[in-house]
């Protein structure tokens, strides 16, 4: 297991508030579960055993596992506002189009 699969594992044992088993299997279910760690394609066997994430949540307790999360989700965060202000100023940057609409005036009888 790479450092990768196992810390995708322990966020959805914490987040999820799973046990080991419940995690693996989940994995085994949900191929968005898969995806996170970087799966190639959808595995129908388990990833690991269950017994392997107490080998790393000793090494990654959840103050740490959690502070991870926090992070990825501050970068996510930042990513998303700097792509917004990119596409703001591409967009006010862009020549404007104005176009006319002349109305015909009736004409009497």
């Amino acid at each position: 297991m790479n450092v990768r699969m196992a810390l995708a594992a322990l966020l959805i044992k914490e987040i999820l508030g799973l046990s080991d088993r419940e995690v693996v299997e989940s994995m085994i279910e949900n191929p968005y579960f898969q995806y996170s760690p970087g799966f190639k394609s959808f595995q129908t066997k388990a990833p690991f055993s269950a017994s392997l994430l107490t080998h790393f949540r000793k090494r990654l307790p959840r103050e740490v596992v959690m502070s991870l999360n926090d992070k990825i989700i501050e970068l996510a965060q930042n990513s998303m506002r700097r792509k917004m202000i990119l596409r703001q100023t591409e967009a006010a940057s862009r020549p404007r189009i104005q176009i006319q609409v002349r109305q015909k005036i009736p004409e009497q009888f």
